[in-house]
């Protein structure tokens, strides 16, 4: 493995074992959660999927469901982490948040974009989003 790979695999761990920690500032969270959506967008996906940043995206999304900024950047990762087989729970995961901020643009607007996301990319995602539980 080149060792270009390996400090970016190294990185990538290092801020998603900080974005969990609970000692980890709200801000620092932010900046993490900030990085992790840039890696994403530069095609480090898998990486970041490997150091298991989906799990952590999510378990942050439940411990920090009143952060609104938090949630816009984990509602951006979410999307670009989720697979075909985390995309019904992810689903519940953003309708959840949706609820949580339902006066945030932000955290709506990310909202139904994942949403429309999982929609178009997977078919589990169709199911969970036309399921029992819809956004208003």
């Amino acid at each position: 493995e080149p060792v270009a790979k390996r400090v970016e695999r190294s990185a990538v761990e290092t801020l998603v074992r900080a974005m969990g920690h609970a000692r980890t500032p709200v801000d620092a969270v932010h900046r993490c959660c900030w990085r992790l959506v840039t890696l994403a967008n530069q095609g480090e996906v898998e990486t970041i999927r490997e150091v298991r940043g989906l799990e952590a995206v999510v378990a942050l999304m439940k411990s920090h469901r009143r952060d609104a900024k938090a949630m816009v950047l984990c509602l951006s990762l979410l999307t670009l982490l989720s697979s075909p087989t985390s995309a019904a729970s992810d689903t519940a995961t953003i309708l959840d948040v949706m609820d949580q901020h339902p006066s945030d643009e932000g955290v709506q607007a990310e909202g139904c974009g994942a949403l429309c996301h999982f929609a178009r990319e997977h078919s589990e995602g169709a199911d969970a989003v036309a399921g029992p539980r819809s956004v208003d």
